[in-house]
């Protein structure tokens, strides 16, 4: 309560004012870091908010590519199947001719006319 130091009949050297003034600097002090690393974390926020949109758009784009990715293979994996059935199938008869195995187009309504032969005059009828 301080009776002892009035008690003591000595006197003390007033430093409230000195020691106001620092406790409020350094509660300024502490104010200012406060505020700036407020600053500091909205900008990471901001930045954070960014790299999750970027990373949010590019898995979009993966999945698509992934979709994309997986039609290719299942079209490969049918021809794969598709080479090993004609596989097999050969295998079984080998002594068939491949030709066989193929199917001929329809070429009734093509006509083949073969080059002449070299110093053959040409046909009166070509113009």
């Amino acid at each position: 309560d301080g009776s002892d130091e009035w008690a003591s009949g000595g006197t003390c050297k007033n430093t409230c004012a000195e020691e106001l003034q620092r406790v409020r600097s350094e509660a300024q002090e502490k104010a200012e870091g406060i505020r700036s690393a407020l600053v500091k974390k909205k900008s990471m926020v901001e930045e954070a908010k960014q790299i999750w949109q970027s990373v949010q758009a590019d898995v979009r784009q993966l999945g698509v590519e992934r979709a994309k990715a997986d039609k290719e293979a299942e079209a490969l994996q049918a021809r794969v199947e598709r080479f090993e059935a004609m596989k097999s199938t050969l295998d079984e008869r080998p002594d068939e001719p491949l030709e066989s195995e193929v199917p001929k187009p329809d070429d009734d309504h093509l006509e083949f006319t073969p080059d002449p032969a070299p110093g053959t005059p040409p046909d009166e009828d070509d113009d």
